[in-house]
C-alpha cells in the first residue's frame, strides 16, 4: 500500500501543519488565524462543537461524504473573498464511503449506477488497500484506508489554484484530521514525521 509519506509531494508537505483543534480554536479567538474552512464528512455529528461557538469569527464548514475536497463547491471562492489562512480535512474511521468503496460485501446493497460513483471517489485508496490487504475489509484495513483517503484529499486540495497560491505565499496552511469514532479522539497528519498522531492541547 502507498505509504502516507509518498502521497503528498515534497513541496506539498511544507504547507501542511499539526495543528490540534484546541490550538486552532486558540488561534482564531486571538486572531491569529484569520479564517478556518473545514471540509468534514457529513457523517460528522458537531463538528462545530470543537472551536469557539461565536458567530463573529471567520468560520465556514463544508459537509459531505467522505470529506470530498472535489465536492466542495465555492470552497476556493471563499478561501480567496475572505482571505482563509487554515484549512482542514477532517474524515473519520468507519465512514460510509470508504466502507462501500473498499468492503465488496457491500456491493448488493446499492443500484450500480451509485455504487460506481462511490467507487470512482474511493478508486486510488481502494487500490492501495487491495495491493497491501487483499480482498479483506476489517477494523486494520478501515483505518489504513481512512488514513489514506484524507491525505489524498489534502493533495487534492493543494491542486486548487486559489489553495496553492496562498499556501506559496505563506498566507495559507493545510490541517490533516481524522476522528476515531470509537474513542472520539482526533488525530492530526504530522508532515516531519509523516504519521497520524493524536495532540492534547
Amino acid at each position: 500500500m502507498k505509504t502516507l509519506n509518498s502521497i503528498l509531494t515534497l513541496d506539498q508537505l511544507r504547507y501542511v501543519e499539526d495543528v490540534s483543534p484546541a490550538e486552532m480554536s486558540r488561534r482564531l479567538i486571538a486572531g491569529i488565524s484569520n479564517g478556518l474552512v473545514v471540509v468534514a464528512c457529513s457523517e460528522m455529528d458537531g463538528v462545530d462543537s470543537k472551536f469557539p461557538d461565536d458567530p463573529e469569527l471567520p468560520f465556514y464548514i463544508w459537509q459531505n461524504l467522505g470529506a470530498c475536497v472535489s465536492d466542495s463547491i465555492g470552497l476556493e471562492t471563499v478561501v480567496e473573498d475572505k482571505g482563509i489562512t487554515d484549512v482542514v480535512v477532517f474524515g473519520h474511521t468507519h465512514c460510509g464511503l470508504i466502507e462501500a468503496g473498499l468492503d465488496t460485501r457491500n456491493r448488493n446493497q446499492f443500484p450500480e449506477s451509485l455504487y460506481s460513483q462511490l467507487c470512482s471517489r474511493t478508486e486510488a485508496t481502494r487500490h492501495a488497500a487491495l495491493e497491501r490487504f487483499g480482498e479483506k475489509f476489517d477494523r486494520e484495513v478501515d483505518i489504513s484506508a481512512t488514513k489514506d483517503f484524507v491525505i489524498r484529499q489534502s493533495a487534492c486540495l493543494l491542486t486548487m489554484d486559489t489553495v496553492l497560491r496562498r499556501a506559496e505565499s505563506g498566507l495559507l496552511r493545510v490541517h490533516t484530521w481524522i476522528l476515531n469514532s470509537e474513542n472520539s479522539e482526533v488525530e492530526t497528519f504530522n508532515p516531519a514525521k509523516r504519521v497520524f498522531e493524536t495532540i492534547w492541547s
